[in-house]
C-alpha cells in the first residue's frame, strides 16, 4: 500500500479515511476523550482520522492502528471489544501489521 486510501470495505461497511490538518483535526476530535492522538476511529460513523502533520511512515502506522480498532470492534464480541480498549495491544498488532503490509510480496 503506497497511499491511505479513501475508503475501504469492513464486512458490509465503507469505512471513509480523512486525513486532515491541525485546525480540522482538532474540530472533528472535539468529542473523542484522545488527548495526544494523532489518529482516531469513530465506530457510529465507520470513520477513521488521520492527523497530516507526521512522517508517511508514522501516519501509514496510525492508519493500521485504527484499522485494528476499527476490526475489533466490528466484530462485536465481548473480547475483540475489549482488546480494542486495550491501546498497547492494538499498537503492537498495528505495527506488525503494518510491517506485514509494506513488506509483503504480492503474487495472484
Amino acid at each position: 500500500m503506497k497511499r491511505i486510501p479513501k475508503t475501504f470495505k469492513l464486512g458490509t461497511h465503507t469505512v471513509t479515511v480523512r486525513v486532515v490538518g491541525k485546525k480540522e483535526w482538532e474540530a472533528l476530535t472535539e468529542d473523542y476523550e484522545i488527548d495526544g492522538a494523532i489518529g482516531a476511529w469513530r465506530y457510529q460513523d465507520q470513520a477513521i482520522i488521520i492527523l497530516r502533520d507526521q512522517p508517511p511512515s508514522m501516519k501509514f502506522h496510525t492508519l493500521t492502528h485504527e484499522m485494528v480498532h476499527a476490526i475489533l470492534d466490528s466484530m462485536g464480541d465481548k473480547l475483540s471489544k475489549r482488546l480494542s480498549k486495550n491501546e498497547a495491544f492494538v499498537d503492537r498488532f498495528a505495527g506488525f501489521l503494518a510491517q506485514a503490509l509494506l513488506t509483503a510480496t504480492m503474487r495472484i
